[in-house]
């Protein structure tokens, strides 16, 4: 979701960044039976950052994910959570979330203020964002910057109350992404 934060070259102007599904993934996690972790990841999402390089914290990020493409170890969990009793991803196909105000919390720590639609329906929440590692491809000179995103949702916000004995209300989302900044001189 949130990619580029990290230190630009001041010089460069604002760019639109496109996220590689290969190389970032957006996983999800919830308590089950008081002791047990389920787990999950979307298969398929889009995400476009504009980036501003001079100022980080104008960064805009838009995700949508298809409501379908979740996947978890079962398949009967998978289609259960993209039933009505879950994502009800028959009648709502997408979740999307786009940025806001994003703020620095400290160096390479910001905070994602945007808003996130599931369902149709839409609840502010901030996503918690930290520049991992920034690395030089040595072959092309290009940077590499490596962020990993955490956030917590509360699933009944969003009209997601089966199971409430079973499942717990908040829901972990942690996001792995990477961006590829390129070299002055590539096209």
């Amino acid at each position: 979701m949130l990619l580029a934060l990290s230190a630009f070259t001041p010089a460069r102007a604002a760019e639109l960044y496109h996220l590689n599904q290969s190389n970032s993934t957006i996983r999800f996690s919830v308590g089950t039976l008081g002791f047990f972790r389920a787990r999950g990841h979307f298969a398929q999402f889009d995400a476009t950052l504009l980036i501003d390089p001079a100022h980080p914290t104008s960064t805009r990020v838009s995700v949508t994910i298809p409501t379908a493409s979740v996947v978890t170890p079962w398949a009967q969990e998978s289609a259960m959570i993209r039933s009505p009793d879950f994502f009800d991803a028959a009648r709502y196909g997408k979740i999307r979330f786009t940025s806001g105000n994003v703020t620095a919390t400290a160096p390479g720590h910001y905070a994602v203020h945007g808003q996130l639609t599931l369902r149709d329906v839409t609840r502010p929440v901030i996503l918690a964002a930290q520049l991992v590692k920034t690395a030089t491809d040595p072959t092309t000179g290009d940077t590499i910057d490596d962020f990993t995103i955490t956030g917590t949702v509360r699933r009944k916000a969003f009209g997601i109350v089966a199971d409430p004995v079973f499942i717990d209300n908040r829901v972990h989302i942690v996001i792995h992404a990477r961006i590829l900044v390129l070299a002055s001189g590539h096209g």
